[in-house]
């Protein structure tokens, strides 16, 4: 995200995140082809024997025509996602709201931490596909970093032109740490996470991928019960699906 872009949109940042992961899509170039026209002398033939075609005969009389050279150019993967039909069944009017799965007043157990909040960042590999990816990301900083899952993952689908984004209403408990994943197809260049109190920029990811995650160096602990907005927007160009989802442990574990 440009963050000149988000500041425009919802004012002065409060508690600005970002975002140190990375990841590399790499897209096949189609190969390119070349044939060659013509025909090696004939050989001396008896005497009954057909004479040799002429290299521009029609196909079928003995000699195959020159092949010209394929030379397409690489598809734009974000272009060709915005051309395709956008339909999305989880869309609603409004903010969708999110259901705690975690109170923190009933003392559950956490897992133990066996990685770092950020190390579990580092190497980790993704295949363009959101839902495997999310699976792949908590799979890595969830349940290792000793957290639980605090909400179920939310799917939808954003356009760049039509649908550039959905809301999520979520009560966050006070002295509770949260961690917010967003990750998309690979069809959208950028996917950001904005979150939002009483309409007040509270933290937003600043990175320019199909993941997004806050925060990356620590967790987003918080002192008091709040009742917060998540915009989940894709910015710039492209379209496809997207899995939203938030885990949580308490602060100071």
């Amino acid at each position: 995200m440009q963050s000149a872009t988000v500041a425009s949109d919802y004012g002065d940042v409060k508690n600005p995140t970002s975002i140190l992961l990375s990841s590399c899509m790499a897209v096949a170039l189609p190969l390119i082809a070349v044939g060659c026209g013509g025909s090696a002398p004939t050989p001396a033939a008896p005497t009954d024997a057909k004479p040799a075609a002429p290299a521009d005969a029609p196909a079928g009389t003995g000699t195959a025509a020159a092949t010209p050279a394929a030379d397409a150019a690489p598809q734009d993967k974000h272009a060709l996602a915005e051309a395709a039909p956008h339909d999305d069944p989880n869309e609603k009017e409004g903010a969708i709201e999110l259901t705690g799965l975690v109170d923190k007043a009933k003392k559950p157990a956490f897992p133990k931490q066996t990685v770092g909040d950020h190390d579990c960042l580092k190497e980790l590999s993704f295949s363009g596909h959101h839902q495997a990816d999310f699976a792949t990301l908590v799979g890595k900083c969830g349940t290792p970093t000793g957290m639980l899952e605090y909400t179920k993952p939310a799917e939808g689908r954003l356009h760049a032109k039509h649908d550039k984004r959905d809301e999520f209403k979520l009560k966050v408990q006070k002295g509770m740490c949260y961690r917010y994943f967003a990750v998309a197809d690979d069809g959208i260049k950028d996917i950001d996470i904005i979150v939002l109190k009483k309409g007040a920029l509270m933290a937003m990811d600043k990175t320019e991928q199909s993941v997004a995650v806050i925060d990356t160096e620590k967790l987003w602990c918080v002192d008091e019960d709040m009742d917060l907005q998540f915009n989940i927007e894709v910015d710039g160009r492209g379209a496809g699906g997207y899995t939203f989802g938030v885990w949580t442990r308490p602060k100071g574990k």
